[in-house]
């Protein structure tokens, strides 16, 4: 069952004249070459279509921009005591 309320079975279009909150239907067909659409148990009003319905043209969606990760000032706290620890790390050791 598609956004537009068709159904394709055996290369044919068929549109559902009722509105169906299910989005799978049964597609049925009988003995006497009679085919149903069957929702919930219930008969479904259809008809055959040539080709598929024109979609109303949407609003464009803007697509936003990606968003960087934001990264800490050169003076947070953060950024302050991984400095602290590299100047340690750099100090020459001298040993008596």
């Amino acid at each position: 069952m598609s956004k537009d309320t068709t159904i394709t079975h055996n290369k044919k279009l068929y549109q559902t004249e009722e509105d169906i909150a299910s989005k799978k239907v049964v597609v049925e067909e009988w003995t006497d070459s009679s085919m149903h659409i069957v929702d919930n148990n219930r008969d479904v009003k259809y008809k055959q279509i040539t080709e598929r319905p024109v979609r109303v043209a949407e609003q464009s969606r803007q697509i936003s921009k990606i968003k960087r990760k934001s990264r800490p000032d050169m003076d947070h706290l953060w950024r302050r005591q991984i400095r602290a620890v590299m100047k340690r790390k750099a100090e020459p050791v001298s040993i008596c």
